[in-house]
């Protein structure tokens, strides 16, 4: 299969699974600032870092350690940029509605997963164009 294809694949996967856990997993107030860990939210994002290793395997270099490196490198970045984008979207609809009681939002720390992927993609993207013994 082809690069676009697997992306494609993986937006449709990872957006039916997110769906799935933002729709009928519960999460905690202790889960969603990182007390407690869930273990949905947390195994989702071990098989989310293993599938970015093995993108990078066929897409970005087979060397295994540039691989892990980079791949390990950029999901924790970006995993800290989308808690901190996601925080701030639930802080806004949390201000915006004063009425419900506080909680509801709490569901949309599963977007996490999502955004991560996004940014991941769009990252390797970046170092696939930069980096110098890219395949022709």
């Amino acid at each position: 299969m082809k690069r676009k294809q697997i992306i494609a694949i993986n937006l449709l996967l990872l957006s039916i699974w997110t769906w799935i856990l933002v729709s009928f997993v519960k999460i905690y107030k202790t889960e969603v600032y990182f007390i407690d860990w869930n273990p949905f939210y947390s195994r989702t994002l071990w098989v989310l870092y293993l599938g970015a290793l093995l993108y990078a395997h066929f897409f970005i270099t087979r060397k295994m350690i540039f691989n892990l490196l980079i791949t390990t490198v950029l999901f924790l970045i970006l995993h800290f940029f989308t808690v901190r984008v996601v925080d701030t979207a639930m802080d806004y609809l949390m201000s915006r509605d004063q009425k419900t009681p506080l909680g509801w939002t709490f569901k949309y720390r599963f977007l996490d997963v999502f955004v991560l992927n996004i940014f991941l993609l769009l990252a390797f993207e970046i170092v696939l164009y930069v980096q110098p013994f890219r395949k022709k």
